[in-house]
């Protein structure tokens, strides 16, 4: 039996299309970046950052300052002529980004219920965005960080690795005072949710239109939309 849950956000609390949300918000940032650096040379040393910051396998250094490192290197420019200026996006401009989301009205329900049965919550989103961005998710997901004392919510300034790599679902039982077995994670990305944890001995959760047959059986306790998940956890 479990007594902590980690949740995926993007597609398990939050609808949340990449194809649809993200070219808008690589064209706003791009925007609010132009006055102080170009937009096509800003866009793509920061695809490269966070590529490099995904494939590092250097737990010693936070996504945030390898992100930072690897920008630097690209383009000659310094994180603190820049960061200011994304602090003040992800603050101004960032949450007109909302309505490219939809809110899953289970979610709040959901929360509160996990809350009620005392067990550990903690919001296991992949850690490439700064905390701003994850908590602004998090509010438009209906489960803000202002109504949940979560254990833990991974960001890439408070973080050291990324999914899939098992460190990173290493970090978040150690930091959290946990164990993967008393640990169940709802995600709906088979490859970045399910299979890192299901080999750390954690049980996990498949977040998905209750129809598609699951990659492994063997791999999950259950799969299905949010409501189902709920109505599952009511029955344990």
């Amino acid at each position: 039996m479990f007594n902590t849950i980690l949740f995926d956000l993007d597609d398990t609390l939050l609808e949340n299309n990449p194809e649809q949300c993200l070219p808008h918000y690589f064209e706003a940032l791009g925007n609010y970046v132009t006055p102080v650096m170009d937009k096509q040379l800003f866009l793509q040393a920061m695809m490269i950052a966070v590529d490099v910051m995904t494939a590092s396998e250097e737990t010693a250094v936070s996504n945030h300052d390898i992100f930072w490192q690897s920008f630097e290197t690209t383009t000659g420019r310094m994180q603190a002529s820049l960061e200011p200026r994304l602090q003040e996006f992800y603050r101004d401009v960032f949450p007109q980004l909302e309505s490219y989301t939809g809110n899953r009205p289970v979610a709040l329900e959901l929360m509160n219920y996990c809350f009620a049965k005392g067990w550990k919550v903690a919001i296991a989103t992949n850690p490439v965005f700064p905390l701003a961005a994850i908590e602004e998710r998090l509010r438009w997901a209906g489960v803000p960080v202002t109504a949940f004392d979560y254990a833990l919510v991974t960001v890439f300034e408070n973080s050291s690795a990324t999914k899939p790599h098992s460190a990173y679902y290493q970090q978040i039982v150690q930091k959290i005072d946990s164990k993967p077995s008393g640990t169940l994670m709802v995600g709906n990305d088979w490859e970045l949710d399910i299979e890192p944890t299901a080999a750390l001995g954690m049980s996990a959760y498949w977040i998905s239109d209750g129809k598609t047959v699951p990659p492994d059986p063997n791999l999950i306790v259950g799969h299905g939309t949010l409501d189902d998940f709920f109505a599952y956890i009511q029955q344990q």
